[in-house]
């Protein structure tokens, strides 16, 4: 995953995920399990109303060292190969919604 953010095709962090999603580049929301309560509410609202599914994968401090950050709560795949094949690797599992 950490190749894919320096390529460009993950977008980490409230801003940046709500502007890929508004923009129509959305193509996965990657929820932390500990998200804040508003923070999940948000982002699925927003992946239903674009039409992005969206899934829960591993708690932040997980998600942040695959990113090399200490923390992510919420990021979105804008590549859609990768979005792909993360689906597929979830394909099956309760945590993807969409």
């Amino acid at each position: 995953m950490g190749l894919a953010l320096k390529a460009g095709k993950l977008m980490l962090g409230d801003q940046a995920c709500r502007k890929a999603l508004a923009l129509g580049q959305g193509r996965l929301v990657i929820l932390a399990d500990d998200a804040s309560e508003r923070t999940r509410r948000t982002f699925l609202e927003l992946a239903q109303t674009t039409g992005v599914p969206a899934c829960y994968l591993g708690r932040k401090t997980q998600l942040g060292q695959r990113l090399g950050r200490e923390q992510v709560a919420v990021l979105v795949v804008t590549d859609v190969s990768l979005a792909q094949a993360i689906k597929k690797a979830l394909a099956g599992d309760e945590k993807l919604r969409g």
